[in-house]
Parts: C-alpha cells; sequence; structure tokens
C-alpha cells in the first residue's frame, strides 16, 4: 500500500462521521449517511440529469451517450451506477489530502494566512500530519471555518428571511 492509499484510507474512516454530523436529510430520502449517499446520488434528478448535455452546439443526449457507455438514457432521463458515474467523471484531480496539503502547498491554506504567516492549516488531519500528533489549531481557526461553510448558516435560526431551501 502507497503512502497516499494509506492517507485515503484515514480519511475514508472519518468521512462517515464527518457526513453523520452535518445532519444531512433529503426530502423522500431521509438522513444522508456515508452508507446511502452513493445511492442518493444516483437517484437524484439534478445528479443524473446534469450529466448529459442538451445544449445548443447540437451534440444532445444521443451522442453524448454514446460517447459516454457509463449513462444510460430512458424516457427522457439519465441514470447511472455510481461505478459507471466514478468511471464517467475520471480518475481523481488532486492528491490527498486535496485542500490542506501537509506542506502548505495548496491555495485553500492561504485563505487562512494573516498579515505575517501566507498560509495556515485549517484541519487538524493534515496540521497533525505535518507538525506532529500535539499540535493545535490556532484558536481562530473554528471561526474561520464557520463563517466560510455554508451549512452552518443554512440550518441556524438566525436569518428569518433565508430561503427555506
Amino acid at each position: 500500500m502507497t503512502f497516499l492509499e494509506a492517507l485515503s484510507g484515514e480519511l475514508r474512516s472519518a468521512y462517515g462521521d464527518h457526513l453523520a454530523s452535518l445532519k444531512l436529510t433529503a426530502q423522500g430520502f431521509g438522513r444522508l449517511t456515508a452508507r446511502n449517499l452513493d445511492e442518493y446520488l444516483v437517484r437524484t434528478p439534478w445528479a443524473v440529469g446534469d450529466q448529459v448535455p442538451r445544449g445548443p452546439l447540437g451534440h444532445g443526449p444521443e451522442t453524448y451517450l454514446a460517447e459516454n457507455t457509463s449513462l444510460a438514457w430512458s424516457d427522457g432521463k439519465a441514470s447511472f451506477t455510481w461505478a459507471g458515474f466514478l468511471t464517467h467523471r475520471g480518475t481523481r484531480s488532486k492528491d490527498v489530502p486535496v485542500f490542506d496539503a501537509f506542506d502548505l502547498s495548496t491555495p485553500e491554506t492561504n485563505l487562512f494566512g494573516t498579515g505575517t504567516t501566507a498560509a495556515r492549516h485549517f484541519t487538524l488531519f493534515s496540521l497533525q500530519h505535518g507538525e506532529g500528533s500535539s499540535a493545535r489549531l490556532d484558536e481562530d481557526i473554528p471561526a474561520e471555518l464557520h463563517m466560510m461553510n455554508p451549512m452552518y448558516h443554512l440550518v441556524e435560526d438566525v436569518n428569518e428571511k433565508r430561503s427555506k431551501h
């Protein structure tokens, strides 16, 4: 097993808890979990429909589906399996961890920089892999993350005029 495969395994192990902490639900589907998210995504019309272009370029569903055999079209709707989706989308474009690289080389770490520091870790996972298991995130990082993550603002009752969906 390579180093990146081992890291991917660590992140995969933590993903279920992270997803559960978001408390996401889908109408008619219930609570979204690591066990059912893939099933939900392949059943969701927006996810399926976005895979088949309908643009004015004359490249409609028939041509696109002939070129992309991992997708199927029936009764005006596209469908695919999770494995087919992964085949269609191709391999990952970034190594793990994707956004918070151990060496602070990813552009996202610059977002957490300060006036005197170009970049900082914003996940405990990357910080501890880069600096050791006793390392702790800077105290302001959780608040920064909170402000940037729209999930918190969608579920909090701080804005009565926010969209209900």
